[in-house]
């Protein structure tokens, strides 16, 4: 892939909709308590244009 073909993008500049999925720059909590923040630039590429389906993985932390 072409570095130059990639193009950062703000995540405080996307769509409230895209915001409130990835929530962009905002802290996690860990199941262990280890505070992480979530990447707040991402990189937008050609092939983004596309239709992509994403699939998520959600787990509660807890191992009953």
């Amino acid at each position: 892939m072409n570095v130059e073909a990639l193009r950062v993008v703000d995540g405080f500049n996307l769509p409230e909709e895209y915001r409130a999925l990835l929530r962009p720059g905002e802290a996690e909590t860990d199941s262990h308590g280890n505070v992480h923040h979530l990447p707040r630039f991402f990189t937008k590429s050609p092939a983004g244009r596309k239709r992509t389906r994403f699939g998520w993985h959600v787990t509660s932390g807890s191992r009953n």
